[in-house]
């Protein structure tokens, strides 16, 4: 009679340890499921802000190259005086020296006037 005891015991027992494992990892499932739903919402948002900034990175070039005007030098300007004789542009290395006449073909430059 005491062997069936015994076993009767440490079947009660295993079964409220088991209950209690599932009662614990069913409380703990529902504490931790709000915030993983919202870092899983807050990391699909991250993604799809990086593949948008990847996106825009792919197709903008490394150093845009500025573009040329087309409008045209007034006439009584330092430009409109070299291009009446004759003479026009040319893209050399180096620095800019003392002197020497540069084009400014950059666009958005403040109170800059035409030609």
């Amino acid at each position: 009679m005491e062997k069936r005891e015994c076993n009767i015991i440490t079947v009660l027992a295993v079964v409220i340890a088991i209950l209690l494992g599932v009662l614990v990892c069913g409380a703990a499932y529902f504490a931790l499921y709000r915030p993983l739903k919202d870092q899983q919402a807050q990391l699909t948002e991250i993604q799809a802000q990086l593949r948008e900034i990847q996106t825009v990175a792919r197709f903008r070039p490394a150093m845009p190259f500025p573009q040329r005007r087309n409008d045209v030098a007034a006439a009584d300007s330092i430009e409109g005086k070299l291009r009446s004789q004759g003479k026009h542009w040319v893209r050399t290395p180096g620095e800019i020296t003392v002197g020497a006449y540069v084009e400014d073909i950059y666009e958005g430059r403040l109170n800059q006037p035409q030609g």
